[in-house]
């Protein structure tokens, strides 16, 4: 069984493992955000393109204040029928990685300009709802300093007190 540590980490490990990050580096930041004390955020939300174009979007990550129905707010952004700042309070974070935008089996035959300008696009439209977005890299989630600073700032919060 190892040292008493080991388990306690391996216990931890275990218990917010979750299948729905999409690469390790979600993991790894979802890890740190838990680690610095953040409340665990929903994964992989799906939300309606306001304009009603093309497949739903995927948050990495959501956090809903406890004050909003959160059935309600999923339920909203899923079905696009959501009001102009409807979620007003949440806060969506994503990972950027270089390979949505230059790798070429991710993004088949887009260059990257239209990559970018997708993203703007896509970022302009979650924003409709009230959404804050914020987003970083993985050396940014690899500095826990930097990454705390920037969760607390988009008012991202804390995990209840046990």
């Amino acid at each position: 069984m190892g040292r008493p540590r080991d388990r306690e980490v391996a216990l931890r490990c275990a218990l917010n493992a979750d299948g729905l990050s999409e690469n390790g580096g979600e993991s790894y930041a979802r890890a740190v955000m838990l680690e610095l004390g953040f409340a665990t955020p929903l994964l992989q939300v799906p939300v309606a393109d306001p304009m009603g174009e093309g497949q739903p979007y995927r948050l990495d990550y959501l956090w809903i204040p406890a004050d909003l129905d959160a059935e309600k707010v999923l339920g909203g952004l899923a079905a696009g029928t959501l009001l102009a700042g409807g979620v007003a309070g949440c806060v969506a974070g994503e990972l950027d990685g270089r390979a949505k935008t230059f790798d070429k089996r991710l993004t088949g035959d887009r260059d990257a300009r239209d990559q970018l300008l997708a993203e703007r696009r896509r970022e302009a439209r979650l924003t409709y709802y009230g959404l804050r977005v914020a987003r970083f890299s993985f050396a940014e989630a690899r500095d826990d300093a930097y990454l705390g600073r920037l969760l607390s700032s988009y008012g991202v919060p804390w995990a209840p007190s046990s």
